[in-house]
C-alpha cells in the first residue's frame, strides 16, 4: 500500500520527462526487492555460487574432507580484514565456522570462520539477515547492503579499506621495528660502556684455558680499532715491563693480531715476563715463549713470513702439531772515546759484532714439543778489546730441549728438560747477556705450575761452557760444573684495586736464587781466588694504573766465599731498586715523567771478615746507570730522572739523567765486566769522596716494520774532580744496533 501510494503521488508528466518519471518512482521499489534479496540467509541457498551472489560476500572456499578449506585470495582478504573474536556462527576450530544444520557446497560440517581464532560467540540462523548485528560485531563482518549502492561499489569500499589497513600496518611495523633497532643499539652502547668501566676480571679467567680444551681451529682475529692496538715499538731487550713506551692490557694482549704472548691468564699483562718465560711482544727474548698457533686459521695470515711461523705437520688431526721457524741477526756497533773510563790501555775504542740465531719449535700435539735453536757470532773493530767465546762462535747448539705439559690441580703444568734460556728472575739480577753476542743458556730442568693468577717454578741449571776455540770448531759447547743456578719463584697477580676507573694491576713475587761460582771477582777485590755461593732471597712488587707505575724490589744475598788456602768467609750483601713513572691522561704522543733509584752494597777492602760485595754474575740486564758497560752493580747508588715520549706507534723517544755516588769511599768502583783495578795509591779512592759524577743519556727505539727494529743511544759520562785524580776518565759513548727477526 506505501508503494503505491507513492507511485500515485508521484503523478505522470507530459512528454519525455513524463515517460521517465514513473521509472524514477520504481527504482527505490527495485532496490528494496534487491536488499530483501540480499538479506537471505547463505544456508539457504541451494550452492555455495548462489550464495554469494544473494549475500554480497565472495564464495566460501571448498571444505576437503580434511577439514582444510581451499584456498581463495579473496576470501583471505576477508578473512585477514575481520579481526573480532566474536564473529557469526559457532566456533568449531581455528578459522572454521559451523552454520547450524545447514550444508554448504553439499558438505555438512564446518566452513571457514570470517573471524579471529577463540572466544566466538554464536549467533542464531535468523540473525544473519537483515536485524541486530552481533555485539562487538563490527560492520565489515556483517553489513546490510544499501540499496544505493551496488555490489560492485561495496567491493571497491571493502578493497579500500583493507588497502588503508594494510597502510596502516605497514607503518606501525615499520616504526615498530626502528624502535626495536634503537633499543638494540643502545643497550650495545651500554653494554660497551660498562665493560670500558669495569675491570677485565672475569675476562682473564675466561682466557686462561687449558692445552687440551684449545678448538681445532682458532678463530679469525678482529682488527682492534686504531685506540686500542698496542705500540708497534717495543724496548726489548735492554728493559723489562717498567718504562715501556705504552702500557698493554691482557686483553690488548690475547685480541691483538701483533701480539704473540702465550695463554697465561692473568699474567697477560704488559710485556708478559711475569709468566716467567721473559717478555714477548709480537716477538719474544725467548723464541719458543711465542705462540702462533692462531695462523692454522689462513684468514690471520697477514705478514710475508707468516707462512713459517706455521707449518702443519698434519699429525692428529687439523691444528694439532705443527712447527714455527724463527730467526734473529743482529748487528751491533759500539763505541767508547775512552773505553772503560780509560782503564784499557788507549783511547779511543770501535766494536762490532753480529749474532744470528736459528731455531725451529716442533708441537706434537698439545702436551709435547720440542725446540732446538743454532748460533753463529763474530766479532772485529778497532782498538777493540775483551772478545771472548761468546762473541765468536762458528756453529754451536743454543737450546735443545723437549717439555712436557698437562693439567694438574687446575694449573697448567709443564716439565722443560735440556739446554734452554732461563728468564724466571729480576732482570737486575739474572738476564739473556745483552752485550755478548751469545745470549746465556742453561742446561737442566725446570717445572713450573701456572694457574690463572698464581704460579710457582721449580729450576736447577748448569751453565753451558762456551768452547774458547769455538771459531775454529763446530759444536764445541759443553757443560760448566762451577757454575749452577737454582731455586723457586712463586708469583701472585694480586685482585684488582680500587679505583676502577683506575684499572689498578699488581704482582707480587718471591724468589729464592742460589748461584755458585768460582772466585774470580773476589780474587780481583784482592781477596785471593776461590769460590762463593750466594743465596738471593729476592722480593718484586709491581703495580700499575691508566696514568702511573710502579716498580719496587730487593734482593738480600746470604752465603759463604771459600779461598784458595780453605778459609770461608760469610756474605752479606744486599741491594735495592725502584722506578716510577707518571703518565697524564693530558699529556701528547704517551710521554711520561719518572724517576729510578738504585742501591748496590759493598766497597770494604778487607780479607778478613765477611764479604760485602753486592754481586749479580749472570748477565744482568744494561742498567740505567750506564748502558755503556762503564758503571755495574756493586758498592754505589743513584738517582735517575727519566723523561719518554711515543711521537708515533714505530718510534719510542727517551731521556735520562743518572746521578752517581759510592756507598763507601774507601772500596773502587766496577764496570759490567767486573771491578776497576785499585789506584796505586788507595787513599786517593777516599779522599774522592761518594760522589761519582753524572751521565746524561738520550735514546731512540725505530720499528721499521714487524720485522726490523733499529735503536741508537749514547751518553756521556762526566766523573767528579776526585774520582778523575784517582783514574778515571770521562767518557763519550754510542751504541747502536739494527735486528732483523722473524
Amino acid at each position: 500500500m506505501q508503494g503505491w501510494g507513492a507511485m500515485k503521488k508521484c503523478g505522470c508528466g507530459k512528454g519525455l520527462k513524463a515517460a521517465l518519471r514513473p521509472c524514477l518512482c520504481v527504482l527505490p521499489y527495485v532496490g528494496v526487492a534487491l536488499l530483501g534479496l540480499a538479506c537471505v540467509p547463505p544456508a539457504l541457498a541451494q550452492s555455495a555460487a548462489v550464495g554469494s551472489v544473494l549475500s554480497g560476500y565472495p564464495a566460501a572456499p571448498r571444505v576437503s574432507a580434511d577439514k582444510t578449506p581451499d584456498a581463495s585470495p579473496l576470501w583471505s582478504a576477508v578473512r585477514h580484514d575481520i579481526k573480532t573474536p566474536h564473529a557469526v556462527g559457532s566456533h568449531v576450530g581455528p578459522d572454521v565456522l559451523r552454520l547450524s544444520g545447514h550444508d554448504v557446497d553439499g558438505h555438512k560440517g564446518p566452513v571457514p570462520l570470517l573471524g579471529g581464532p577463540g572466544g566466538e560467540k554464536p549467533l542464531p540462523d535468523a540473525h544473519w539477515g537483515v536485524g541486530a548485528l552481533p555485539e562487538n560485531m563490527p560492520a565489515t563482518a556483517a553489513r546490510p547492503h544499501n540499496a544505493e549502492h551496488g555490489v560492485a561499489e561495496v567491493e571497491e569500499e571493502e578493497e579500500q579499506e583493507e588497502a588503508e589497513a594494510d597502510i596502516a600496518r605497514d607503518r606501525a611495523m615499520e616504526k615498530r621495528e626502528i624502535a626495536e633497532e634503537e633499543a638494540a643499539a643502545k643497550a650495545e652502547r651500554l653494554k660497551a660502556q660498562a665493560a670500558a668501566a669495569q675491570p677485565a676480571k672475569d675476562e682473564t679467567e675466561v682466557m686462561f684455558v687449558h692445552p687440551h680444551k684449545r678448538s681445532a681451529m682458532p678463530p679469525v682475529m678482529p682488527e682492534l680499532p686504531p685506540s686500542e692496538r698496542p705500540a708497534e715499538v717495543e724496548l726489548y731487550p735492554l728493559t723489562g715491563m717498567s718504562g715501556q713506551p705504552m702500557q698493554v692490557t691482557e686483553e690488548q694482549n690475547r685480541r691483538s693480531p701483533n701480539r704473540h704472548q702465550g695463554n697465561w691468564g692473568a699474567f697477560n699483562f704488559g710485556d708478559g715476563e711475569f709468566a716467567g718465560f721473559g717478555p714477548v711482544g709480537t716477538y719474544g727474548v725467548s723464541p719458543w715463549a711465542e705462540d702462533w698457533s692462531r695462523l692454522c686459521n689462513p684468514k690471520n695470515r697477514k705478514d710475508l713470513l707468516d707462512p713459517l711461523k706455521y707449518v702443519d705437520l698434519g699429525l692428529g688431526g687439523q691444528c694439532n702439531s705443527w712447527v714455527t721457524f724463527s730467526g734473529e741477526s743482529r748487528l751491533n756497533n759500539w763505541y767508547q772515546s775512552q773505553p772503560l773510563l780509560g782503564h784499557v790501555g788507549h783511547q779511543g775504542a770501535g766494536q762490532f759484532y753480529v749474532r744470528n740465531l736459528l731455531g725451529a719449535d716442533f708441537h706434537f700435539g698439545p702436551h709435547f714439543r720440542v725446540f732446538g735453536q743454532l748460533s753463529n757470532a763474530d766479532a772485529g773493530g778497532w782498538n777493540y778489546y775483551g772478545y771472548s767465546a761468546a762473541y765468536r762462535q762458528t756453529l754451536d747448539v743454543q737450546q735443545l730441549f723437549a717439555e712436557i705439559k698437562w693439567n694438574m690441580l687446575g694449573a697448567k703444568t709443564g716439565l722443560m728438560l735440556g739446554r734452554q734460556q732461563f728468564l724466571d728472575a729480576p732482570s737486575w739480577l739474572l738476564y739473556e747477556g745483552v752485550y755478548p753476542g751469545i745470549p746465556q743458556s742453561w742446561n737442566g730442568g725446570r717445572y713450573y705450575m701456572m694457574w690463572n693468577s698464581f704460579r710457582l717454578d721449580f729450576y736447577d741449571f748448569i751453565k753451558t761452557k762456551l768452547n774458547p776455540n769455538s771459531r775454529n770448531h763446530v759444536f764445541g759447547g759443553a757443560f760448566d760444573p762451577k757454575l749452577d743456578l737454582y731455586g723457586i719463584t712463586g708469583g701472585w697477580a694480586l685482585p684488582r684495586m680500587l679505583p676502577k676507573t683506575q684499572n689498578i694491576r699488581s704482582f707480587l713475587y718471591l724468589y729464592w736464587l742460589g748461584f755458585h761460582y768460582d772466585g774470580t771477582w773476589a780474587k780481583a777485590q784482592g781477596s785471593g781466588a776461590g769460590e762463593q755461593m750466594r743465596q738471593n732471597l729476592a722480593l718484586r712488587w709491581y703495580t700499575s694504573a691508566k696514568e702511573w707505575e710502579l716498580d719496587m724490589g730487593a734482593v738480600m744475598q746470604r752465603g759463604s766465599y771459600k779461598g784458595e788456602n780453605g778459609q770461608r768467609r760469610p756474605v752479606h750483601a744486599y741491594g735495592a731498586r725502584i722506578m716510577a713513572d707518571w703518565r697524564p691522561a693530558w699529556a701528547p704522543w704517551h710521554s711520561f715523567v719518572g724517576g729510578a733509584a738504585e742501591l748496590y752494597s759493598g766497597g770494604r777492602q778487607r780479607r778478613n771478615g765477611a764479604v760485602t760485595d753486592f754481586e749479580a754474575p749472570f748477565s744482568p740486564s744494561g742498567t740505567l746507570i750506564d748502558a755503556g758497560g762503564n758503571f755495574g752493580r756493586s758498592n754505589m747508588y743513584y738517582l735517575a730522572p727519566l723523561l719518554s715520549t711515543v711521537p708515533t706507534s714505530w718510534i719510542s723517544l727517551r731521556a735520562r739523567l743518572p746521578f752517581m755516588w759510592r756507598q763507601h769511599k774507601s772500596g773502587g768502583l766496577v764496570s759490567a765486566f767486573g771491578p776497576y783495578a785499585l789506584p796505586a795509591d788507595p787513599i786517593l779512592l777516599h779522599k774522592a769522596g761518594r760522589y761519582i759524577g753524572f751521565d746524561p743519556q738520550l735514546e731512540a727505539d725505530i720499528q721499521l716494520g714487524q720485522h726490523v727494529k733499529f735503536l741508537i743511544f749514547g751518553g756521556d759520562v762526566r766523573m767528579s774532580k776526585g774520582m778523575r785524580r784517582a783514574g778515571f776518565h770521562d767518557d763519550a759513548w754510542l751504541y747502536s744496533t739494527l735486528d732483523f727477526r722473524f
